[in-house]
């Protein structure tokens, strides 16, 4: 559909958001990539800062999947400063989530920068009120990512969701994971 109407993508920030998520879900980086920086351009002109946020992380995943690992973790150090605005603090774990994926795909998962962000990631959700964790439970403390929680003992406010119930011993039948 969009294909049919290329005149009105570059200019609409809905229609080029929707395209570059299209590329990305045909595995088409290459082709979204080539959206991502008129769509910021948009944003930029946009009055609502979380439209930025939001065409940021849809820029850097597709910088990830193109191996530019340096370009996404930029685009989100712009993202994170715009999210960092009051009343914005889901769309920054969101960019902090997104930079911690980069650093994993990227390898510098062991890196001093992605460990601080590990560790302020983590400050910030148990700062949240549950008020947000009703407005937005996809970031209830137990959706975090191993590689968040495995570098601090765990959340205090849930259980582990990975820890087994009880060891389990591999020579007895039915205990294999």
């Amino acid at each position: 559909m969009l294909a049919e109407r290329p005149g009105l993508v570059p200019y609409d920030v809905g229609l080029t958001m929707l395209s570059i998520r299209s590329h990305l879900a045909l595995r088409r980086p290459a082709e979204a990539y080539g959206l991502v920086d008129r769509a910021l351009e948009l944003a930029a002109e946009s009055a609502d800062p979380a439209v930025f946020v939001d065409l940021a992380l849809l820029g850097a995943r597709t910088c990830e999947d193109l191996g530019r690992f340096d370009d996404a973790l930029m685009l989100l150090a712009q993202a994170r400063r715009v999210a960092e605005r009051p009343g914005m603090e889901i769309r920054l774990l969101s960019v902090a989530a997104a930079q911690l994926r980069s650093h994993r795909r990227g390898g510098t998962a062991d890196s001093p920068e992605a460990g601080s962000l590990r560790t302020d990631v983590l400050a910030r959700v148990d700062n949240l009120g549950s008020r947000a964790f009703r407005r937005h439970p996809c970031w209830s403390a137990s959706w975090l990512p191993r590689s968040v929680t495995r570098h601090r003992g765990w959340c205090p406010t849930r259980p582990d969701p990975w820890a087994s119930a009880a060891p389990r011993d591999p020579t007895q039948p039915g205990s294999a994971r």
